[in-house]
């Protein structure tokens, strides 16, 4: 391997067939990289690597047709990038702008259009056996398909491209493991974005091939945050900001904070330093960091987009009832079934300021939401009211009554406020909040409940901020959900405590954020009348707590050492041969 030099660099971006990649890839690192990914594809004899050239196409050209294809077809669903740093959150407002973009300058005839590229390209080579550009490039469709991409381009703009391209990568190369709930537990990437350099062509071992998924993880977060900032920068507020001051108007407070309150994920992908000035490198060290902002902020400032640009969200809830198993010890442990399953729309209301339940319209069916993907829990036998009441229709009817903005800031509050691998996580948010804030103002009290928070809403107030400040209601919010134990519980499965083994949470929870992504409505109600008639199916059907995780999916025991048996057989069949005899009535839940 020869060392990157600033000249390589120079000739590097100067070759026309790399020119748009590193656009995308716009930092000096992944340059570095791509100077050393081999030019020429592998000969036949390597046929399990992608040569530098048929990666640049996949990214460029396939993945920019999949990405606008989705955005055309309203297909938000298939860009929902998971990249490992826990703010999928953030990217679901910028993909909801970029499909606004595109549905105000569709034509006649552009669904047909992206429905025969589909057609043509249905026997292309899966990107993993990519190894060529023309298996990149795939079968030929019509050159009017090529004209609406351009058409596109030129709308949405060159960074947008490279949002939604990343946004498609990392969401068909993602794989989520799901529980009989169809609740997300476990992530992992499909396809690692490792190109063959002229080490790795020398030794033909995937050990010498360069690896590039955490470069386009960089970028996607880079460039989803610089958006995402300059939405909060943009939002109706009162007054301009104060410089170098304390806010008074809390949006004005969210956007100092989204600013200053921030972490990053080191890149764990090694880089040549040597032969490089100091100035040089100082600047490649600082490029490797993946930036996340707290979901606080992040949660706030969505609600804050969605309601000025009058997008509705959809909430998900999937509660199911926990019964004691006998003699579990030394903690008691509980078996779930399956209690039902409802969505609501919220859409905003002007005149309150508030997110408040609608009956959808038939162009609201055909529109994309965010969803919230919720889930709680309750013990049987018991009644309970609100939110925490075991009838489907008393909850259904308390989450309608809820101020939406207060139950999330609840969870965010009590959710880690950065991804696990970040860095510098347990920073003084109270002195962080409270120095963008002006004090709170005299004789103003709050005192909010679970469901409801009154002077809470999203109205731009003028002349006096009536609401908490950032840093009182951050406070609030966090007791709040600390009382319900919500700190305790983020995700409705925990673990790993061991090699692919989990644990559903055991105590009830009245309401809980699983994941948040968008979707059209009908996919939403496609997925949810598909959940509930699987489960009508098996009425029987009882899931232990311990939790096997297998691939995309998972076996749900009763006893410990039952799971730990099954755990033990290397054969994935006999795996499924041995849980559907511990467990047959839950049989059906299990993939052939």
């Amino acid at each position: 391997m020869s060392a990157l030099t600033l000249e390589k660099y120079q000739q590097l971006r100067n070759q026309p067939e790399v020119k748009e990649r590193l656009a995308i890839l716009g930092q000096f690192e992944q340059q570095a990289i791509l100077d050393r990914v081999a030019p020429k594809a592998p000969g036949p004899n390597k046929p399990i690597f992608i040569g530098g050239n048929a990666f640049i196409v996949l990214t460029t050209v396939r993945h920019k047709h999949k990405a606008i294809n989705a955005l055309v077809l309203g297909q938000l669903q298939d860009l929902n990038a998971t990249i490992g740093d826990a703010s999928y959150e953030e990217r679901v407002p910028l993909i909801m702008d970029l499909y606004n973009c595109i549905a105000a300058i569709l034509q006649d005839g552009d669904m047909s259009l992206v429905q025969g590229y589909i057609t043509a390209h249905a026997r292309d080579k899966v990107d993993t056996k990519v190894h060529t550009k023309a298996d990149a490039l795939g079968a030929p469709h019509s050159p009017a398909y090529d004209e609406l991409v351009q058409r596109v381009e030129t709308a949405l703009g060159k960074d947008s491209i490279i949002l939604a391209r990343l946004c498609y990568i990392f969401t068909e190369n993602s794989v989520w493991s799901k529980d009989e709930m169809n609740l997300l537990f476990s992530y992992r990437s499909k396809a690692p974005m490792d190109v063959a350099g002229e080490d790795a062509l020398k030794s033909n071992n995937r050990a010498d091939l360069i690896k590039l998924e955490q470069d386009l993880r960089i970028e996607l977060a880079r460039y989803a945050l610089a958006t995402f900032q300059s939405k909060i920068a943009v939002l109706p507020r009162h007054e301009n900001l104060i410089p170098n001051a304390p806010q008074f108007f809390i949006d004005n407070q969210l956007l100092v904070a989204s600013k200053i309150m921030q972490s990053f994920i080191l890149s764990t992908v090694p880089y040549p330093f040597q032969d490089f000035n100091e100035p040089v490198l100082s600047l490649r060290a600082e490029q490797v960091k993946l930036p996340v902002l707290p979901i606080f902020n992040q949660m706030f400032a969505i609600f804050y987009m969605l309601f000025n640009e009058h997008h509705g969200i959809v909430v998900r809830v999937r509660p199911d009832e926990m019964t004691p198993i006998p003699g579990s010890q030394p903690k008691v442990r509980f078996t779930q079934k399956f209690a039902g399953i409802y969505y609501l729309l919220f859409k905003p209301n002007p005149s309150t300021g508030l997110f408040e339940v609608v009956t959808p319209t038939a162009d609201d069916r055909n529109a994309n939401f965010m969803v919230l993907d919720t889930w709680s829990k309750f013990l049987v036998g018991t009644t309970g009211t609100g939110l925490d009441a075991a009838n489907l229709d008393e909850h259904h009817n308390a989450l309608a009554g809820s101020n939406l903005l207060w139950l999330i800031l609840q969870y965010t509050a009590t959710h880690p406020d950065y991804a696990g691998a970040a860095v510098a996580k347990n920073i003084d948010y109270a002195a962080g909040y409270k120095a963008v804030c002006m004090p709170q103002l005299e004789g103003v009290a709050f005192h909010p409940i679970r469901k409801q928070f009154l002077g809470l809403h999203l109205q731009v107030n003028a002349p006096n901020e009536t609401r908490p400040n950032l840093h009182d209601l951050w406070v609030l919010a966090r007791k709040h959900g600390e009382q319900r134990a919500l700190h305790d519980n983020c995700q409705a499965i925990t673990g790993p405590f061991g090699r692919n083994l989990y644990e559903r949470i055991n105590r009830p929870v009245d309401f809980q954020v699983n994941r948040i992504f968008s979707a059209p409505l009908t996919w939403i109600d496609t997925n949810t009348h598909a959940v509930k008639a699987k489960h009508e199916a098996a009425p029987q059907a009882v899931f232990g707590p311990i939790v096997v995780h297998m691939g995309d999916t998972c076996f749900r025991f009763v006893e410990p050492e039952k799971a730990h048996e099954v755990l033990a057989i290397n054969n994935d069949n006999k795996k499924k041969a041995a849980y559907k005899k511990i467990h047959p009535k839950n049989a059906d839940f299990i993939k052939a």
